[in-house]
């Protein structure tokens, strides 16, 4: 991934990101965004508009937030969320607004007082939108002054069949990974797998299990554990298939783990399994320098290179049992050092300080296009 060149130059754009939640609440776009922000508030004026939650200090940021109460309830945190932002922005002006994710909230890109409105696609809000919705987000990401960025080449594909956006006005624009915090940390322990992420359908964490119990019975690797971290809906199945499975003494169900402690984790596993969508676990995991098995889809072979890990069929638990032995018969210290550093090496071209030049690049095309397009209306009156 090449670095993109930033046309800004010294001037300074006045950016807001809105999302839903935000750090320290845990999450892939919450991660995201606090990266993005805290990388673009370097150089420009940022905001986040996001909801408010106790433990979070301002001082700690560098950049500005706007914090607001709303309805978590699915069918109306949407509109809430809009309705309690909505006002503030009367009384400011901005040159880019970021929506995070598809939702009602996303009608804010259209507001008034901004020049440029950006909607970042990250997966299951455009995959599962309602049917009731598309019409709705086709019309707001057609709007003139309306940009879409999505997080993989495969997402921008999908994005722009289903809401009929032209490729021009798609930025793909990965996920980045902190490289001082995701480092090798500790010694890989022999046939150690690990899973990271949230126990619903969109990971698949009962593949993980099935996968794993293939490896022991099947594959006949007795010695090999399974460290499972995250929590969610599929939590309690999870540890219901274990015991019915016999596997209590081999999986360890950890929690949530906070992003501090992932590095120790993911550097004592030989691998870390993502049967389904991972986002930001595999850049995670390979930056601690563990490859990675991961399903066949989104933005996974985008990432995943030789020397990095395993693509294998999506939630296909032979498949992955089968790689994950053949880890077992081939580790090595030698082995398993050299693909770290592979898979280290490779992280360097996703830190977070190129992903932001990328972002800022989109958000400077965007804004000269408007204008020209601005320019080519007033031109023909």
């Amino acid at each position: 991934m090449a670095e993109a060149s930033c046309s800004c130059g010294d001037r300074q754009l006045r950016i807001a990101f809105v999302t839903y939640d935000y750090f320290p609440t845990a999450g892939g776009i919450e991660t995201r965004t606090y990266y993005l922000a805290s990388e673009l508030a370097k150089r420009h004026s940022v905001t986040v508009y996001t909801g408010k939650v106790s433990e979070r200090r301002r001082s700690e940021f560098n950049h500005e937030i706007f914090e607001v109460e709303y309805s978590k309830i699915p069918a109306t945190r949407g509109i809430d969320f809009l309705r309690k932002i909505w006002s503030s922005f009367h009384a400011s002006s901005f040159d880019v607004i970021n929506i995070e994710q598809f939702g009602i909230h996303a009608l804010i890109a259209k507001h008034r007082n901004m020049k440029l409105g950006v909607i970042t696609a990250h997966g299951s809000d455009v995959t599962r939108a309602s049917p009731l919705l598309r019409p709705l987000y086709r019309r707001i990401v057609r709007h003139p002054r309306v940009r879409a960025i999505s997080v993989s080449s495969y997402m921008k594909s999908i994005l722009m069949r289903r809401f009929e956006i032209p490729e021009a006005r798609v930025s793909v624009i990965p996920h980045g990974v902190d490289l001082q915090l995701f480092r090798p940390v500790g010694k890989k322990q022999r046939n150690k797998f690990l899973f990271v992420g949230r126990f619903d359908w969109e990971k698949d964490p009962l593949c993980c299990i099935k996968s794993f119990k293939i490896l022991t019975k099947d594959h006949g690797v007795s010695d090999a554990t399974l460290d499972m971290i995250g929590d969610g809906p599929l939590l309690r199945s999870a540890k219901e298939m274990v015991e019915a499975n016999g596997l209590a003494a081999k999986v360890r169900f950890l929690g949530k783990i906070s992003n501090l402690d992932l590095p120790a984790f993911y550097s004592e596993a030989v691998a870390t399994i993502c049967p389904r969508l991972a986002g930001l676990v595999i850049l995670e995991s390979m930056a601690c320098g563990t490859p990675v098995v991961a399903g066949n889809v989104d933005m996974t072979p985008e990432i995943v290179r030789p020397g990095t890990g395993y693509i294998v069929g999506v939630g296909n638990p032979h498949d992955i049992a089968r790689v994950m032995a053949r880890i077992s018969r081939e580790e090595d210290d030698v082995e398993l050092e050299k693909m770290g550093s592979t898979c280290r090496a490779h992280c360097r071209e996703y830190s977070w300080s190129k992903v932001a030049r990328m972002l800022e690049s989109a958000y400077e095309q965007g804004l000269a296009e408007v204008k020209g397009g601005a320019s080519n209306a007033l031109s023909s009156v």
